[in-house]
């Protein structure tokens, strides 16, 4: 299990192919949102706007990525995820299968909008 109190450190845990894709992602990320905050939530690196919400979660296993995007996310994108395993509010990406930056760049862009037309709590 991944004790890790920093991103940077939740990263360099795992091998250099898993790195490189969480580090594609996340680059993406702060692509769309150069001051997002990274914080450790339930094990995992998560990507919290400056007002709280939570934008997505991503975590690395032994053979996949998991992306926890929410599950409107998973709806939305169904067609494009198709070659995925997925649950309610998951998206697996196997190491050794291939995945476009593009689609992450779009499901980071539809949660952005999708926060943006949600009330505060």
């Amino acid at each position: 299990m991944n004790n890790s109190k920093t991103v940077n450190e939740y990263i360099l845990a795992f091998p250099k192919n898993v790195q490189e894709r969480l580090l594609q992602i996340r680059a993406e990320i702060k692509r769309q949102i150069p001051d997002i905050e990274e914080t450790i939530a339930w094990k995992m690196p998560a990507f919290k706007l400056k007002n709280g919400k939570t934008l997505i979660f991503v975590a690395a296993y032994k053979n996949h990525i998991g992306i926890y995007p929410m599950v409107a996310v998973i709806a939305a994108f169904e067609k494009e995820l198709a070659n995925f395993k997925l649950s309610k509010g998951t998206i697996q990406i196997q190491h050794n299968q291939p995945f476009s930056i593009d689609l992450i760049k779009k499901i980071i862009a539809f949660r952005i909008a999708e926060i943006s037309e949600k009330p505060a709590c």
